[in-house]
């Protein structure tokens, strides 16, 4: 990294006050009227009749002065986990409840990418990687697309009741699993109130993701077990090169905003991104060596008995 690069970061990083600033924020009352074009570029997407269906800024504001509720909701899973690890004796049976939930979750996520996908494809495709990483948030925040961002952010408390199907069934909550949901909660709630505008690529890339690992989940539940096994090789692949392509996008709009460019990005919230994606990154990356690289594969009771068979044969030579 380049002298020059290294102090256009340290001109850009924030200051405590402006730290302070960041993560109080409340966004004003919009201008609805500025938003059909910014710096030459047009917002497809956002018109009169999209703001009818759904208007994403009413609910940023929510998320803006109501902390309590990601702060008592994450509070209260790091008390849950060991509490529900003490409490369960026995395996519970949660195996129907889990491929309905499952199921739910894989479905619910296939409808965000297919309201998200397509303007997220046509604005890249339009008006290029700059619009879509530094264009101010309504770009994707009203219509049904901007509804689907909205639940994004929202989903992440249902997707807490993972781990409570994981500590009935007497299976162990690795540090990937609490950490992401920890994270990711408190993070999206954060973006969403600063309306940062990388957030449709975020939305877009999880919506993907989790259409292909919770329809996993739930085939894994029934008797499709052995045959979809294979695929999760592929699946920890795909959230690797998730995490890769947050970092990228989240990068590329710091640069924009260090250069001097206009870039809609929250300095502070930009840094937590960082730090959460290359965190995931580095977890998932390990999860993919121990499950796939470095794991000794089970023998089986022939092959155990052929290795004594032999031990014993050399004994008694």
């Amino acid at each position: 990294m380049s002298n020059s690069t290294l102090a256009l970061l340290r001109a850009w990083a924030p200051d405590l006050p402006t730290i302070k600033a960041d993560l109080t924020f409340t966004p004003p009352e919009p201008d609805t009227s500025k938003y059909f074009e910014w710096n030459s570029y047009q917002l497809h997407f956002y018109n009169y009749n999209e703001l009818a269906k759904f208007n994403g800024h009413v609910w940023s504001r929510f998320t803006a002065v109501h902390w309590e509720y990601p702060l008592v909701a994450v509070a209260a899973y790091v008390v849950m986990i060991p509490l529900l690890r003490a409490l369960v004796k026995d395996k519970v049976n949660t195996k129907s409840f889990a491929i309905a939930w499952n199921a739910f979750l894989a479905i619910f996520s296939l409808c965000g990418l297919l309201a998200c996908g397509p303007v997220m494809l046509h604005e890249l495709t339009t008006n290029g990687l700059y619009f879509t990483v530094c264009a101010p948030a309504p770009w994707y925040g009203v219509g049904v697309h901007g509804m689907f961002v909205a639940l994004f952010i929202f989903s992440k408390f249902a997707e807490l009741v993972d781990t409570v199907l994981l500590l009935l069934s007497k299976r162990p909550v690795i540090l990937l699993h609490w950490w992401h949901h920890v994270t990711v909660l408190l993070y999206c709630w954060h973006s969403y109130a600063v309306q940062i505008a990388t957030g449709l690529w975020f939305a877009t890339m999880n919506y993907c993701v989790h259409t292909i690992m919770y329809a996993y989940f739930a085939a894994t539940q029934t008797s499709l077990r052995k045959a979809v096994r294979p695929f999760a090789i592929y699946i920890t692949l795909l959230q690797l090169l998730q995490m890769l392509v947050g970092i990228f996008v989240t990068v590329r709009a710091v640069i924009y905003q260090a250069t001097g460019t206009e870039c809609h990005v929250n300095k502070t919230n930009s840094i937590l991104g960082l730090t959460m994606y290359a965190s995931y990154f580095f977890l998932f990356f390990k999860l993919f060596l121990d499950n796939y690289v470095t794991k000794k594969k089970p023998s089986t009771v022939a092959q155990q008995h052929a290795t004594m068979t032999k031990k014993m044969k050399k004994k008694t030579n």
